[in-house]
């Protein structure tokens, strides 16, 4: 009955997501962003057993979802103003997002360091290191349960084989095992990427404690971020969902390109244009809400959503991931290793630039300056320390975090039926507001 039952299943998620591309994306949206190109039909081995072929549409460089949609990463809201998040129920002062999902977190916590274990007991040591020693705040994991349990409060168990527990819920009211695992990938892939970034930043500190760099070097930093890749690629295909399993090695994509994007130096033609802060934007987008977005994307594919449920949850962890990258782009200037875990100034430190410096730079062009070099010069830091806090650029980036933070609620107000989940997911962006560390 199962296998009978998979063609019409899987011909009914290829419409949704179909539908995400069509009500996501009008004319106005691509034109003038860069050409595209119709990716050929895919072969299945077996049309019982496999999803029916369907056609992807690809563009270069800003792919996102080869399950369902394109972003053109073109909405980053600069001329918009906050007027506060909406309301929640009567339920959102209890709904903390952290004690709604405390026990799957503290599960998933356990499941991790036993899933990364290897012959090599160094290995398996630098990467267990922030399991084991450290918990942090496990935002991602908390917003993917948090989102999956939105999405389905009330799921019945999908059909599935009885040997088969992906597709069943974990507990009574609805978080599928899929939904639980996808939270731990999210995790291994979220963490593999500090591994590497410290190396690149030479950073010393993570979560108030020696970074896995300066604990067991570069070589091992680089190696214990690639096993907990690899680890995480296993238990994507590990899935069995295809759509999920492209929109999140998707994810692995940005995270380099991201990087790479950080490394380019603008040019003097770029300045004081609004195109500075898109580009900042969508490298943050890469390097930091990429993650979250796809990944509540998943959760609601998990779950066959409806076009709608899929593109609030995307747009959800995009501007969200947005909002708490823009947060720490302000809590680098304000933050300090007790509340941070890492040095205040270490982004202005590594030469990276963030919101606050770009927005100084409008009204002190020698800013840009400063950019271009990296920050290397003699007083470079200290005289752009001074000219940020000469300008209103740290509460510009703070407005504009609370503009996306906001962007991401609404979808959910529209989308997602009440819930206490669904006011945990509103809470969760408010400390993302909030946060201090």
């Amino acid at each position: 009955m199962f296998l009978r039952s998979l063609p019409l299943r899987m011909s009914i998620r290829k419409r949704v997501l179909e539908n995400v591309v069509t009500s996501t994306l009008s004319s106005q949206d691509v034109s003038g962003i860069g050409a595209w190109s119709e990716v050929k039909e895919r072969p299945t081995v077996n049309s019982t057993v496999h999803p029916l072929p369907r056609k992807v549409i690809a563009r270069e460089g800003d792919l996102f979802a080869r399950g369902g949609s394109s972003d053109p990463l073109d909405a980053w809201h600069l001329r918009r103003s906050s007027e506060g998040l909406p309301s929640t129920s009567a339920t959102a002062s209890a709904a903390d997002p952290f004690d709604l999902t405390s026990a799957e977190i503290q599960t998933l916590s356990a499941e991790m360091t036993s899933l990364l274990t290897s012959s090599h007991p160094v290995l398996a040591k630098c990467a267990q290191y922030f399991f084991t020693a450290s918990s942090g705040k496990k935002v991602r994991p908390t917003m993917v349960i948090l989102m999956s349990y939105a999405l389905n409060p009330n799921q019945p168990p999908l059909p599935t084989p009885d040997a088969d527990v992906l597709r069943q819920p974990t507990m009574e009211g609805g978080l599928l095992e899929t939904q639980r695992r996808l939270a731990e990938i999210t995790e291994m892939i979220h963490t593999a990427s500090l591994f590497h970034d410290d190396v690149i930043d030479k950073s010393s500190v993570r979560r108030n404690m020696p970074s896995v760099n300066h604990q067991f070097g570069n070589k091992m930093a680089i190696l214990a971020g690639d096993f907990l890749l690899a680890r995480a690629s296993v238990s994507l295909a590990r899935l069995r969902d295809i759509e999920v399993v492209e929109v999140m090695s998707t994810v692995i994509e940005h995270l380099v390109k991201g990087e790479v994007m950080q490394m380019r130096v603008l040019s003097k033609d770029e300045r004081g244009t609004d195109g500075v802060m898109e580009y900042y934007l969508k490298k943050n987008f890469y390097k930091t809400s990429s993650l979250m977005a796809n990944s509540c994307m998943s959760a609601a594919l998990l779950a066959d959503c409806t076009p709608n449920q899929v593109k609030a949850a995307y747009e959800y962890g995009k501007h969200v991931g947005n909002a708490f990258q823009l947060i720490d782009d302000v809590l680098d200037f304000e933050g300090n290793v007790s509340t941070m875990g890492k040095p205040a100034l270490a982004d202005l430190h590594s030469g990276v630039t963030t919101a606050p410096v770009l927005y100084a730079a409008e009204t002190y062009p020698e800013v840009y300056d400063m950019v271009e070099r990296k920050f290397e010069n003699p007083g470079d830091i200290d005289r752009a320390i001074e000219l940020v806090n000469m300008t209103d650029g740290i509460e510009r980036t703070r407005e504009l975090a609370r503009v996306h933070a906001e962007v991401a609620c609404e979808g959910l107000y529209e989308a997602i039926g009440d819930s206490v989940y669904r006011d945990g997911l509103v809470n969760l962006a408010r400390r993302v507001l909030e946060r201090q560390n």
